[in-house]
């Protein structure tokens, strides 16, 4: 049911690493930052079941962190990790690594969450390189960093939005429905799972 995403993420998750690898000295993120960790972060269907059905229902958890504080996530616990972080949603496992943005495809999530961005141009590709403001503040440069090193945000949300389609047409879900990741908490959905 959920194979498409799993390997979406583990891709995701491959080169994000392997960037780790070769920037370790330009990475800041580590356990505990959570920064990037604020309330209100709405994923598609796909994820919100992934993280339900793989996850929650398996361990028995219901709750969210009894010490959540206002505007934060509520599924950080104890020294602000994250208590789904095995299968956090794709937002979760791109935000620190450098994105690129094709020109013309920033939307209203990437305007808002951009701290820091800079234009990117490089074999005719046009666009936006951002990342988290604490990653390549040194060398190299977040300038400096060759496209191929950048995640591309628009192919990433594209093949997302084409596996949550099938996943939702296959389910009898609106397609084009969020939720926020507290919801999976609530159980309270528009359909009987």
């Amino acid at each position: 049911m959920f194979h498409d995403y799993e390997q979406l993420i583990k891709k995701i998750d491959r080169f994000g690493e392997a960037l780790k690898r070769k920037y370790a000295q330009s990475f800041a993120c580590r356990a505990g930052c959570a920064g990037c960790c604020v309330a209100g972060i709405r994923v598609w269907r796909v994820e919100f079941d992934h993280i339900r059905r793989t996850h929650l229902d398996k361990r028995g958890m219901t709750k969210p962190s009894s010490t959540t504080r206002a505007g934060r996530c509520a599924w950080q616990g104890e020294n602000d990790r994250c208590t789904i972080y095995d299968v956090r949603p794709v937002v979760c496992r791109l935000w620190g690594l450098p994105l690129f943005i094709p020109e013309g495809k920033i939307s209203e999530w990437t305007s808002s969450a951009i701290d820091r961005s800079v234009r990117a141009k490089e074999s005719g590709a046009e666009g936006t390189l951002t990342c988290c403001e604490l990653n390549f503040t040194a060398a190299p440069a977040l300038e400096d960093l060759p496209l191929a090193d950048a995640v591309n945000y628009e192919i990433v949300i594209q093949t997302l939005a084409a596996i949550n389609h099938v996943y939702c047409k296959g389910e009898g879900i609106d397609p084009a429905e969020r939720l926020s990741l507290e919801a999976v908490l609530s159980g309270k959905l528009s359909r009987a799972d």
